[in-house]
Parts: structure tokens; sequence; C-alpha cells
């Protein structure tokens, strides 16, 4: 649904947030900005989102990050800082510019700097893309790996894993994959 609440970018100003749920209905169960559902509420239903509101949004979402690890948070309530990490988030935040630079061609956006801590976009969602750790040691499977406890998707971030992990190893790729494009297209317009 559809929330005003106080701008990340432009600070005094409200603006246009878009969660799973609004404060009309009364079933209402995820009234945060999470970074998986607007991901896929922008990439998907794009004709609903005002393009003008996405990299507030986003420049929000990523506002939380962990800078020593990288680590993205799952969302907030602005002008909360966002919170609750699963590890799916990076991968998730990379696939959200990546998809905004790519269908709105806001390349300077992708490639320009994150107000807060003074650090290129492009420089903080590689951070997220490397906090999940990787094997690339022969022999073992190239897949996100936990020795457990820590929630690692979003749905299922109340059951703690165990071992290597598919979907936030196919969420990494597809990330990374969106970024790399986004990437050349930007080299390609400059």
């Amino acid at each position: 649904g559809l929330n005003r609440w106080p701008s990340y970018m432009d600070p005094g100003q409200m603006a246009n947030y878009f969660t799973p749920d609004d404060g009309t209905d009364p079933r209402r169960h995820y009234g945060s900005q999470y970074v998986r559902d607007f991901t896929y509420t922008f990439t998907m239903a794009s004709d609903h989102v005002n393009g003008r509101d996405i990299p507030n949004i986003l420049d929000y979402l990523l506002s939380g990050q962990n800078p020593a690890n990288g680590e993205v948070p799952e969302g907030g309530v602005p002008p909360d800082p966002p919170a609750q990490n699963c590890w799916d988030n990076g991968p998730f935040m990379a696939k959200a510019v990546a998809s905004y630079a790519l269908l709105y061609n806001d390349f300077e956006y992708l490639c320009g700097m994150h107000q807060e801590d003074n650090a290129t976009r492009v420089s903080k969602l590689l951070h997220g893309l490397e906090f999940l750790d990787v094997a690339l040691e022969g022999g073992q499977p190239h897949l996100v790996f936990t020795a457990g406890g820590h929630g690692m998707y979003g749905f299922t971030d109340g059951e703690g894993k165990e071992g290597h992990v598919l979907f936030d190893s196919l969420l990494l790729i597809e990330g990374a994959q969106l970024m790399a494009d986004a990437l050349l297209a930007a080299a390609a317009k400059h």
C-alpha cells in the first residue's frame, strides 16, 4: 500500500513509500518498507509506482547497511533507520538499484554517491553482495554457506539455517548479474 512518511533524500519533506499493506487494511501485517517487497513491486508493477519515488526509497533502505560487514537491513518505517537483517537483502538491494537504473535509464543514480556516508552506491551494493560468503575451494559447491542460527531469507527468517543455501545463492547470482548489466549499460552510455 501507499504510505506517506518523511523523505530520506529531502529532510523536512514527505515522500511516498510502498509497503505490502497499508493502514486501511484491517488485516495489516506488514506496515514497514521492505527491500524484497519493494523490489518486487516496482519491477513487476512499475506502472503503479511513480519512478520519481524510487530513489528516495532505495537510499532509505541502503542507509541502514552495516559499514563493517556489508549486511543490508530488511526494512523499516521512516524516519527510523532500517533494521531486521536477513541475508537475502544484499542481493535484493543490488537487484532493486540495478533494475531501477535499467528501467528508468538513470545511471547517474546508480553510479552516484549515497548521501549518508559519502560512498558510491555501487561500492555499497558490491559490499552487500560480498557479505554472503561463497566458498571457492575445489570440490566444494559454490553456494552461500552458513554455520547456522541466522535467518537467511525473509519468508523463513524465524528459522535458523545451516549448510549451503541454494535460494540465497541464486539471489546472489541474479543480483550480481543485474549489477553487471546495469554497469555495462552505464559505461556504454558514457
